[in-house]
């Protein structure tokens, strides 16, 4: 498989859990440390039929587990793996772009650190500063055989290049989401 191929399956397979509604207030629910069938269907007001698929294809896809508690009847919970604890920074910005964009009815809620009370955020960070990013500043290149790894100094131009280009495209999409307010 080529390396655009996999990464074209590795953002179709993404968007098949993250797009869909109902996978995502499965997922939030199972933050919330809803684990069994009945709470999931009792918070989510969600059909039978409906959670037993969506269940389903998210153990399929690795971001719950499937533990048996009880046998007689057959029960089990659902837990969050890795994978799903991966995605929790994403649902965040959902819920955080959702109430600054939709949130005007609904009570001010802020995320805390819960051992220092202090008010969080979700945010890009450079992983060497520790410092935020503005998203102006990001980009994307091929990563080195380690995710993390830093670029490969004949590249330095290259990337130069795209980073300039995208963060003009960038900005001009930002210039005219605000000339259009």
């Amino acid at each position: 498989m080529t390396r655009n191929k996999a990464m074209s399956n590795a953002f179709e397979t993404s968007v098949s859990i993250l797009g869909d509604g109902w996978n995502l207030l499965i997922l939030r629910a199972a933050f919330e440390g809803k684990t069994r069938f009945e709470d999931f269907k009792r918070t989510l007001g969600i059909a039978p039929t409906m959670l037993t698929k969506r269940l389903r294809f998210l153990t399929e896809v690795g971001v719950l587990t499937k533990e048996r508690y009880n046998d007689r009847p057959p029960r089990d919970e659902y837990r969050i793996t890795p994978a799903g604890l991966d995605l929790f920074p994403i649902l965040t910005s959902i819920r955080e772009w959702g109430l600054k964009h939709f949130g005007d009815n609904e009570p001010a809620e802020i995320m805390i650190d819960l051992a220092t009370g202090k008010p969080i955020r979700t945010e890009f960070v450079d992983l060497n500063s520790g410092r935020a990013i503005n998203m102006m500043r990001i980009g994307y290149i091929t990563a080195q055989e380690d995710s993390y790894s830093e670029p490969e100094p004949a590249c330095a131009d290259e990337i130069a290049e795209r980073v300039t280009a995208h963060a003009y495209a960038m900005y001009t999409q930002y210039q005219n989401a605000n000339e259009e307010k």
